[in-house]
């Protein structure tokens, strides 16, 4: 899994190794692939790349059930980073037959 991870290059991939109190899943969390510097929106190409081609082929085998991500269209002030981080995700979640679940969101703003 680590070799997979440092080929790919994804920034800001994390793995909750441990349980949380009655969950027994374990949890990945990403935060977005590449972005511009100077924060200009959007992913970079090689961020888009690795969305697109990298995510998916990393998440496939892994029995992924559920993809969350904050809301774009909350019109809150972290509208760019929700936008980044949907579509650092919505490649893997097409290709794993998923939606990006973005309902949690509306009930922390």
């Amino acid at each position: 899994m680590v070799s997979s991870l440092v080929h790919c290059g994804v920034a800001g991939l994390y793995f909750a190794l441990g349980t949380l109190a009655a969950v027994s899943n374990t949890i990945y969390l990403i935060s977005n692939a590449e972005v511009p510097a100077l924060g200009q929106p959007g992913l970079t190409p090689i961020g888009q790349k690795r969305a697109q081609t990298c995510l998916p082929a990393l998440f496939n085998p892994l029995n992924v059930g559920l993809i969350i991500a904050c809301d774009p269209d909350s019109g809150e002030d972290d509208i760019q980073y929700c936008q980044e981080a949907v579509a650092t995700v919505t490649p893997t979640a097409t290709a794993l037959h998923l939606q990006v679940d973005t309902s949690w969101y509306a009930h922390l703003v």
